[in-house]
């Protein structure tokens, strides 16, 4: 089956592909969506190539690809149903094999921090409240503030948690340290650029130098 990345519809990946392959489509991609080789339409170079350079990132990493692949695993048949009728009617995506890019990953993530407090927050019956004089108790916290304590978490998913709370966190160090990252290939092809040119200024340079050497030389055999 086909898996993640799909940048725009530009480019697929098998989910079993070789790390090689990833670096592969990564230098095509990298290559095609840079902000210099997009002058005309640089904001929008630079927003696609940022998804890319996001997307090498977890994917040439085993460890960060397993996990990701955990979070694209279909949920168990039922679950589905659990929470029909729920108050709670967020739109939501489906999160297949096909079609789905670090969006919807940094997506997940926040959508898997509101789960965490849907059923903490609910509504008493009166017959409850009635047992204190009708009285109605409200929590001072707001509802990011509430505790998740009474949450049940087994070590696994508490560990994948702690994990995707890091990978989160270096993707975000990497945006702060450079704009629009480079890989080391695509700094290779920068700097082999900026010396071709180098030369070629020296040579046009010194091509001026002499030919105007010789208009000096000729204008003054005449003046004689």
């Amino acid at each position: 089956m086909l898996r993640i990345i799909e940048i725009h519809s530009y480019r697929r990946v098998d989910r079993d592909a070789s790390q090689k392959d990833i670096k592969k489509a990564f230098y095509e991609l990298s290559k095609k969506h840079h902000p210099d080789m997009n002058p005309g339409n640089h904001e929008k170079a630079a927003e696609t190539f940022s998804q890319v350079a996001k997307a090498y990132e977890i994917l040439s990493n085993n460890f960060k690809r397993k996990e990701y692949d955990e979070t694209i695993r279909p949920p168990p048949r039922g679950y589905s149903d659990v929470r029909r009728g729920s108050h709670f009617t967020q739109s939501k995506k489906n999160y297949t094999d096909l079609n789905i890019d670090l969006k919807d990953f940094e997506s997940f993530q926040r959508s898997a921090r509101i789960r965490r407090g849907v059923h903490e927050k609910y509504d008493m019956p009166d017959e409850f409240f009635a047992k204190f004089g009708g009285k109605k108790f409200k929590s001072k916290l707001s509802e990011d503030e509430i505790p998740h304590t009474f949450n049940y978490k087994d070590r696994v998913s508490a560990e994948r948690e702690i994990e995707e709370e890091k990978i989160l966190k270096e993707i975000e160090e990497e945006q702060k340290k450079s704009r629009y990252p480079l890989p080391t290939f695509e700094q290779l092809i920068q700097q082999q650029k900026e010396r071709k040119y180098k030369e070629s200024l020296k040579l046009n340079i010194a091509a001026a130098s002499i030919f105007g050497t010789l208009l000096f030389v000729l204008a003054f055999s005449k003046l004689r």
